[in-house]
């Protein structure tokens, strides 16, 4: 039923991020009232104020209380951002290092472990590793006892065949990207077959090879496709095509044989999705499917990727995937047969969502009212955003 509101802080400051001691006698939170932000403690009741850190120029957040309520480790916002543990009665604070003295551990946000003996937070990967800048941003486990640091959940999967495998072994639910060494054998077949650890390869951005997307990107006419000139912004398509950064023989590509890994798992009953990953909006989907289908893949085997199994991969099959009494009205009729040539996927004649009918090559709504889809900026030159007079002036 709820109850009255006390304040508990007053005045200018910025109070944020508030976390309550285990004791629930404390109360410490991130407030920029000195200039900076800074970690202050009140009592629960607003009583024995404290500012606890001095930071004039980067500030801190993020608080997180020992399980003694007698310590607080704040992250201290700088070039890394390093974690700092202070008292309730004050001083300077402690600087958690790593197993070496002077080594380093750097992340943000904190989390302590019930029995205090861990701290997790999320802290920047290898960007020199095997898969350069990717994944971003993992969880961290620092060892109060030995200074360790031990990444504890790993990216999507790609660049690590090992790490992709244990995924698997694991049970977790799918992976996205290509394993990057091929072809696979039995053993890894039946490996996420079995165990339904969807797989979403991705030929468009392929690890250990050539992306797919140059192939299409050099060989098709891309830039002036009448579908992207109408809903893609020119200048980013402009930006995509009108130069690409290399060229490549055909046999320089190895997607096909990507694909055709991927069509050992589907046929011996695993889960393989179809994902563009954002390369090329619209026509991206569609060279995935085509490079399933060149690695060989039957239509009806890619069609049922990007489909009913793409459903299940995301656990949405109860309301989408195939066409059923009760799902939602939402797909695409086309002008061809996708079974005869899968390129034929890119002849939409019109498009349902949500029960209403679009034309495929406007978006304009025929049913139930005829209604033009509204205007984008990118259809009139006039648009300031188009203007290149100051460069070229």
């Amino acid at each position: 039923s709820g109850g009255r509101a006390t304040r508990i802080t007053s005045g200018l400051g910025f109070d944020s991020q508030p976390v309550v001691s285990p004791d629930g006698e404390w109360l410490a939170f991130i407030s920029d009232r000195s200039g900076s932000n800074n970690l202050r403690i009140t009592k629960s009741d607003g009583s024995d104020a404290r500012k606890l850190s001095d930071d004039s120029q980067w500030g801190g957040i993020s608080p997180a209380w020992m399980p003694d309520s007698q310590y607080i480790v704040v992250t201290r916002r700088s070039v890394k951002n390093e974690f700092t543990m202070f008292h309730i009665d004050g001083g300077k604070g402690v600087k958690l290092n790593g197993v070496k003295e002077d080594e380093e551990v750097w992340g943000i946000g904190a989390e302590i472990s019930p029995d205090g003996k861990f701290l997790y937070f999320a802290q920047g990967v290898d960007r020199n590793g095997p898969v350069k800048n990717f994944p971003a941003t993992q969880i961290s486990r620092y060892d109060f006892a030995t200074g360790a640091v031990d990444q504890i959940t790993r990216g999507e999967g790609g660049g690590d065949q090992k790490m992709d495998i244990t995924h698997a072994i694991d049970g977790m639910h799918g992976n996205e990207h290509t394993l990057p060494d091929s072809p696979i054998f039995k053993d890894v077949v039946e490996l996420f077959a079995r165990t339904r650890t969807a797989y979403t390869p991705t030929l468009i951005v392929q690890h250990n090879a050539q992306s797919m997307r140059e192939y299409f990107f050099t060989r098709t006419d891309v830039h002036n496709n009448p579908k992207l000139r109408r809903f893609y912004p020119h200048n980013r398509l402009d930006e995509l095509t009108r130069r690409r950064p290399g060229w490549q023989l055909d046999d320089e590509f190895q997607f096909r044989q990507a694909a055709a890994q991927a069509a050992k798992i589907q046929r011996a009953g695993g889960l393989v999705g179809i994902g563009a990953h954002s390369e090329l909006q619209g026509l991206g989907y569609h060279w995935e499917m085509w490079a399933f289908e060149m690695g060989g893949m039957t239509p009806v085997e890619v069609l049922r990727a990007a489909t009913i199994d793409g459903a299940r991969i995301i656990g949405i099959d109860q309301d989408l995937g195939s066409i059923e009494a009760g799902k939602l009205a939402d797909m695409v009729i086309l002008d061809a047969n996708p079974l005869e040539n899968i390129r034929n996927t890119e002849t939409i004649y019109r498009v349902v969502q949500n029960g209403r009918l679009y034309e495929g090559d406007t978006l304009d709504q025929v049913w139930p009212d005829a209604t033009p889809l509204a205007p984008s900026w990118w259809w009139s030159a006039d648009d300031p955003r188009f203007n290149t007079g100051a460069i070229s002036q």
